[in-house]
């Protein structure tokens, strides 16, 4: 599979399932009371997760890419 470029395409593709994600959980779980709400800390939490997982996800592919070694054959 050399020169396979299709799982970098994860690291945009995933923006879509978060936003569905989040709709869903929305959309099931309302917020009714006002005590439930999370505190404003929470926000930077997720502005700071939002901007690192894609660099995440960047830095598994890139672990994944096999390598011009050849491999060992056990048998």
């Amino acid at each position: 599979m050399k020169g396979r470029t299709a799982n970098f395409w994860t690291v945009i593709l995933w923006v879509p399932y978060f936003i569905l994600y989040i709709y869903i959980i929305a959309s099931l779980f309302p917020i009714t009371y006002g005590g439930d709400a999370p505190n404003p800390v929470t926000g930077l939490f997720v502005i700071v997760g939002l901007m690192v997982f894609p660099v995440y996800i960047l830095i598994i592919n890139i672990i994944g890419l096999p390598s011009n070694d050849e491999t060992i054959k056990i048998i």
